[in-house]
């Protein structure tokens, strides 16, 4: 059961005409609002600079392996190469 406080949107006055955002909507009708983006990480940066951060961001470091034992199959995890970091990031 959804708990509301003074002031979320189910309390609100006015009825929200716009309906909920993509965001929203994906996370379900009960869940709280995200925080929009305002910008203020990405003063000062280059587009290239952004870019290449969220590359690093999505470097897996372990990927999982499957090894064959009897009639079952057990997954090992391994260490990904940094080359191969970069392309799964880029993918």
């Amino acid at each position: 059961m959804a708990h509301f406080e003074k002031g979320d949107a189910a309390d609100s006055e006015q009825p929200d005409t716009a309906g909920p955002s993509g965001r929203q909507r994906a996370r379900g009708p009960g869940a709280p609002a995200l925080p929009e983006a305002d910008g203020a990480a990405l003063q000062g940066k280059s587009v290239l600079q952004v870019l290449l951060q969220a590359v690093d961001n999505c470097k897996p470091a372990v990927q999982a392996s499957a090894l064959a034992r009897g009639t079952g199959v057990d997954y090992v995890p391994k260490f990904v190469p940094p080359k191969l970091q970069r392309s799964l990031a880029v993918r």
